[in-house]
C-alpha cells in the first residue's frame, strides 16, 4: 500500500480574464480508488509569473492548503494584467502526492472603469451638443478597449469615464497645466498631452504615448480683406491721396486759366464776366480732356486758348500716369508685405499650451485671458477674443484650428503664419494602466493610419497666407468681385421688376384716368411741354426779327438803288429834277412845292424804322409781323413816294 495518493486532483481548469484582481481554480473531487489512505487535504500551489508587462523573477512560490472535499477555489489578491502559474496535490496523513500539470491564469487586462482626466482641445477631444464627449482620442481609446484591455467575462468591455475620477471626484480641467497636476492613480489615462516627438517618458517618470506627431501652430488675425471689403479700394486710394491732390489743384488752376485765356473768344461757353460759372465750365473741360474723354461739349474757340489746350492734354497724360503707377506700387508693396511678427504684438493664447509658452518664446505680448480675467480654456474664446479686438492676433495648434476652419472662415479670420514645431500629443497612462504602455504604444504606432484618417476627416487643410494679396481684390475667383457680380445683377433684377411693374400697372392707371378726365390730360399735356413751348417761342422771336431786319435792309438798299437811277434819268432832261417830276406828276403839284423828293424819301424810312422799334416793345406775338397788313402799314410812306415819283 502507498501511504500517500497515487495522483493528484483531475480536470483542474483555471479560469483566466473573469476578474480585475482574482482567479478562479476548479478540480474534480477524489474518488476512492485515488488515493491511498485517509485523505487529508488539497494543496494550491501558485506564483506570480509576471505584474501587467513586467516579468516577476524573483517570486516566490506560494501555497494554499484547502479542505479535501473542496473543488473550487478563487486566489485573490492579484493585480489587474497579473499572470499566474497554477498546480494542485493531494495530501493525506502519510504526505503530499504528485502535482498536477502546471496551469497559467491571467486576471482582466484593464480595470472594469477607466476614468479619464481631459481638457477640451479640438480636433483631439471635445464636447458634443448632446453631452457626448467625441473627438480622436475617444474614438481611439475606444478601440484601445476593445484590443488592448479585451473582453472581461465578469462585466464584459471596460468603461471609460470623461467626467469622474476613481475615488468619485469631479475635478475641473481647463488646460494642460491642470492636466499635469492631476497625474495620479486617481485616474487611469490622462489627455491631451504635448511632448518631445522622439520622447517616450515625459518629465522623467510618466510614460508618454504620442497619438499624433504634426502640432504646429498658426498665427491668426482679422482678415481686413473679409471685414471691410467695401472699404478696400477706398484703403488704397487714401494711399495715394497726394497724388489726387495735386490732380484736383492742377486741374482747378487749369480751369481758371482756360476761363481768362479764351472767355474773350469763347463767351458763350466760359462765361465772360462771370467768374464762378465760366470756372466751373473751365474745371469740367480740364478733367474730361485730361482722361482723354473729350465730350465736346465745352471747346476753346481762340488761338490762344487751343495752344494751351495742347499743353495740358500733355499735363495730363502725364498726370493720369502717374496717379496709375502710384496705385499699382501701392498694390504690389501690399502683395509683398513682410510675414507677421509676433514681437512686440498682443498675441491671444490658450493657458498652458505650447502656443503660450511659443508666445513669450517669440517675445510676444501674450494675453491668456480675458477682459474679466478668465483664463482662456478653448480655441473658440480665443478667437472671441480676437473678434473682440481684445488682442491683435492668435496663436493656435494647427489641427486644432483646422477643426474650427468654417469658423474661421465665416468670422473673417486669415491664418498668417505656419510656425513648425518638434512637439507631438498623445496620453499619459497612470495607475494600472501603465502596465500596458507598451502594448498601448506599438498599437498605435502600427494604426497610424486609422489617426490620419480620422484627423483627415475632423479637420480641413487651412490656406496660409504669409500676406494680404491686393491683387486677388480684382480676380474673378474673389469675394469682391463675386459681390460685385451679386449685386449688380441684383440692382439690375429690381429695375426691371419696377419697370415692368410701371408699364403694367402704374402707366395703364394713368392713361385711364386722363381718358376719364381729359381736363388731366390737357393740363398734363401743357405742363409736359411748356418748357419746349418757351424755347420755341424764344426761337421764332429771334427768327422773326433778324429777318425783317435783313428784309427791310435790303428793301432800303433796293429802293435807294431805284431813286439813284431816277435822279440820274432826270438829270438828263431839259426841265431839270423838278420839271420832269413836275411833268410826271401832273396832278400832284402842292406835293412837289412842299417836299422835296429827297426828303420825303428819308423822312419814310425814319418813320418805318421808329414803327418797327415799337412794334419789339409791344405785346403783340412776332407771328404778327408776316401778316401782309402789317407789313403794308411799314412800307406804306415809301411806296406811296415812289409811286408818285415813277408816274
Amino acid at each position: 500500500m502507498f501511504p500517500v495518493p497515487v495522483s493528484p486532483p483531475l480536470n483542474v481548469t483555471v479560469e483566466s480574464f473573469a476578474f480585475e484582481n482574482a482567479i478562479d481554480v476548479k478540480w474534480t473531487r477524489f474518488l476512492p480508488i485515488h488515493w491511498q489512505g485517509k485523505p487529508f487535504a488539497i494543496s494550491l500551489y501558485y506564483k506570480i509569473l509576471r505584474r501587467g508587462p513586467m516579468l516577476d523573477l524573483r517570486a516566490e512560490k506560494k501555497q494554499k492548503i484547502l479542505s479535501f472535499d473542496q473543488s473550487y477555489h478563487r486566489i485573490t489578491g492579484l493585480g489587474v494584467n497579473w499572470a499566474l502559474s497554477i498546480q494542485l496535490s493531494a495530501q493525506t496523513m502519510a504526505g503530499e502526492g504528485p502535482l498536477s500539470t502546471k496551469l497559467t491564469g491571467e486576471t482582466c487586462r484593464c480595470h472594469k472603469n477607466i476614468y479619464v482626466s481631459w481638457y477640451e482641445k479640438r480636433p483631439y477631444i471635445s464636447t458634443h451638443d448632446s453631452g457626448r464627449v467625441v473627438g480622436i482620442f475617444p474614438h481611439l481609446l475606444d478601440k484601445i478597449k476593445t484590443k488592448i484591455c479585451g473582453y472581461c467575462k465578469r462585466f464584459g468591455y471596460p468603461r471609460i469615464y470623461y467626467d469622474r475620477s476613481k475615488s468619485g471626484r469631479y475635478p475641473v480641467i481647463q488646460s494642460s497645466e491642470d492636466i499635469r497636476a492631476e497625474m495620479s492613480d486617481d485616474f487611469h489615462i490622462h489627455l491631451p498631452v504635448t511632448g518631445d516627438r522622439i520622447l517616450t517618458v515625459l518629465e522623467g517618470q510618466f510614460q508618454y504615448i504620442q497619438v499624433y506627431d504634426d502640432t504646429s501652430s498658426v498665427y491668426i488675425t482679422l482678415d481686413r480683406t473679409k471685414t471691410a471689403k467695401s472699404r478696400i479700394m477706398i484703403q488704397l486710394l487714401s494711399k495715394a491721396y497726394p497724388v489726387l491732390l495735386i490732380i484736383a489743384l492742377f486741374n482747378v488752376a487749369t480751369g481758371i486759366a482756360i476761363w481768362l485765356i479764351d472767355q474773350c473768344s469763347n463767351p458763350e461757353e466760359f462765361q465772360r464776366g462771370h467768374f464762378l460759372t465760366g470756372v466751373l465750365n473751365g474745371v469740367w473741360w480740364a478733367f474730361i480732356t485730361m482722361t482723354t474723354v473729350g465730350y465736346g461739349d465745352i471747346i476753346p474757340r481762340g488761338c490762344l486758348g487751343r495752344l494751351f489746350s495742347l499743353v495740358w492734354m500733355i499735363v495730363g497724360l502725364v498726370l493720369t500716369s502717374v496717379f496709375i503707377s502710384t496705385l499699382t506700387a501701392i498694390t504690389t508693396v501690399s502683395s509683398v508685405t513682410p510675414n507677421a511678427v509676433l514681437y512686440g504684438t498682443k498675441v491671444g493664447a490658450i493657458y498652458g499650451s505650447k502656443e503660450h509658452s511659443l508666445g513669450i518664446r517669440r517675445l510676444a505680448d501674450v494675453i491668456t485671458a480675458d477682459n474679466r480675467g478668465k483664463n482662456f480654456t478653448n480655441s473658440e474664446e480665443v478667437l472671441q477674443a480676437l473678434l473682440n479686438n481684445e488682442v491683435k492676433g492668435v496663436l493656435l495648434e494647427t489641427n486644432e484650428a483646422g477643426a474650427l476652419f468654417d469658423y474661421i472662415s465665416k468670422n473673417g479670420l486669415l491664418v498668417r503664419k505656419k510656425i513648425d514645431s518638434t512637439k507631438g500629443i498623445g496620453f499619459v497612462p497612470s495607475g494600472s494602466m501603465t502596465q500596458l504602455h507598451s502594448e498601448i504604444r506599438a498599437y498605435v504606432k502600427s494604426n497610424k493610419d486609422i489617426v490620419d484618417n480620422m484627423m483627415k476627416n475632423a479637420t480641413k487643410p487651412l490656406d496660409i497666407q504669409s500676406t494680404t494679396d491686393s491683387r486677388k481684390h480684382v480676380m474673378t475667383r474673389s469675394t469682391i468681385f463675386k459681390d460685385s457680380i451679386w449685386y449688380s445683377l441684383l440692382v439690375m433684377g429690381s429695375l426691371l421688376i419696377i419697370g415692368c411693374f410701371w408699364q403694367i400697372c402704374v402707366w395703364r392707371f394713368i392713361k385711364k384716368v386722363w381718358r376719364l378726365s381729359p381736363k388731366t390730360k390737357d393740363e398734363c399735356i401743357q405742363v409736359k411741354y411748356k418748357a419746349d413751348s418757351e424755347e420755341l417761342i424764344k426761337f421764332v422771336d429771334s427768327f422773326v426779327f433778324d429777318h425783317i431786319n435783313k428784309i427791310e435792309e435790303l428793301y432800303e438798299q433796293h429802293m435807294m438803288e431805284r431813286l439813284q437811277l431816277i435822279i440820274s434819268h432826270s438829270k438828263a432832261t431839259p426841265y431839270g429834277p423838278k420839271g420832269w417830276v413836275h411833268y410826271k406828276t401832273l396832278n400832284y403839284k402842292q406835293i412837289l412845292s412842299e417836299v422835296k423828293a429827297t426828303e420825303l424819301i428819308n423822312e419814310s424810312l425814319h418813320s418805318r424804322k421808329t414803327k418797327r422799334r415799337a412794334a419789339k416793345g409791344t405785346e403783340s406775338h412776332p407771328m404778327e409781323l408776316y401778316k401782309p397788313a402789317y407789313i403794308e402799314a411799314q412800307f406804306e410812306p415809301i411806296g406811296f413816294v415812289l409811286e408818285n415819283i415813277e408816274n
